[in-house]
């Protein structure tokens, strides 16, 4: 059975992120997130930016989507304003 003798003899270098687009520098980046996911259940915005399948209606996909959306940011943000003093 033969060993692998080479060694790696280069140092990969991280030069940033390999994100692509736009990219925000904020202190609380799960926040920012989450504010961005909950512009995706406003009515308006999902008009301005959601093309249905031709011939479909948009109101069934907006009402759907901005709902479960809302729902989605409700349950995220829940624990906050549960009581936590519920051994007494």
């Amino acid at each position: 059975m033969s060993t692998i003798t080479h060694r790696m003899t280069y140092r990969p270098r991280f030069h940033g992120s390999f994100q692509t687009g736009v990219r925000l520098e904020t202190e609380n980046p799960l926040e920012e997130v989450w504010a961005n996911v909950a512009l995706h259940g406003s009515a308006d915005f999902l008009r301005k930016n959601f093309i249905p399948l031709a011939g479909q209606p948009i109101d069934p996909y907006i009402k759907y989507a901005s709902i479960r959306v809302r729902q989605a940011v409700e349950f995220r943000g829940s624990p906050r304003w549960s009581d936590l003093d519920i051994l007494g």
